[in-house]
């Protein structure tokens, strides 16, 4: 698990492994790193300037790896085009 140095986001859930605790974007940029695949679940249906779970989704792009975005209203995107 990818702890935040926020304690208030914290999920404390059971994990098997816990990371050191990082900053948001410290953090993103950690989970995407590590990921195979990324799923998104944004809380906009559109793209937005702000937020971290949109600059993740960027992050992942720029990474070219798989990316599956599941909208509020339960859609999905897959953009399986941008793999190496």
């Amino acid at each position: 698990m990818h702890a935040s140095v926020d304690d208030a986001d914290r999920a404390r859930c059971d994990h098997d492994e816990l990371r050191d605790p990082l900053t948001h974007m410290k953090r993103n940029k950690a989970i995407v790193a590590e990921a195979h695949v990324m799923l998104a679940a944004p809380r906009d249906m559109t793209e937005q300037q702000y937020g971290g779970t949109w600059k993740t989704i960027g992050m992942t792009r720029k990474a070219k790896k798989p990316l599956v975005i599941v909208f509020p209203d339960g859609t999905t995107q897959g953009e399986w085009s941008t793999l190496r």
